[in-house]
């Protein structure tokens, strides 16, 4: 599931937004390509447009979900809403990691491994993830 959160297209400090025509372009070609090599192996692909903080726990209640996994980010948006949706769904397993990597350097820990690693030295490793409504590109 891809969430397409239309806050990335408002206007936020100094008139900027976080996503920009060039930049959505290309996000919706790179969905494209990824739901055709999914479709090759019998799956697909879901799209949705909305709150990400809405449309996710919708999603873990309608299914019995009990592990949500994301690419972790670097910027502050992104890693606050990991933190928020983790808050939302206290019962659920909510695992991100790098991916930008060509090989992975960790592997898939939980948010609240990342807390008590946290917690245990002192530092905040806790980051977030986006969401939508569901939309099949």
């Amino acid at each position: 599931m891809y969430v397409v959160d239309p806050a990335w297209f408002s206007a936020r400090n100094y008139n900027h937004r976080l996503v920009g025509e060039r930049r959505y372009a290309f996000i919706l070609e790179s969905l494209l390509d990824i739901e055709q090599q999914l479709a090759s192996k019998g799956h697909r692909l879901y799209v949705v447009e909305g709150d990400p903080l809405v449309e996710i726990p919708q999603l873990v209640d309608r299914n019995n979900i009990d592990l949500i996994g994301g690419a972790k980010q670097s910027g502050w948006f992104e890693s606050a809403l990991w933190q928020q949706l983790h808050d939302r769904l206290p019962q659920q397993t909510v695992a991100v990691q790098w991916n930008n990597y060509l090989y992975p350097s960790e592997p898939w820990r939980s948010v609240d491994t990342m807390a008590a690693e946290g917690a245990a030295t002192g530092t905040n490793k806790l980051p977030k993830p986006l969401k939508l409504s569901l939309i099949h590109i």
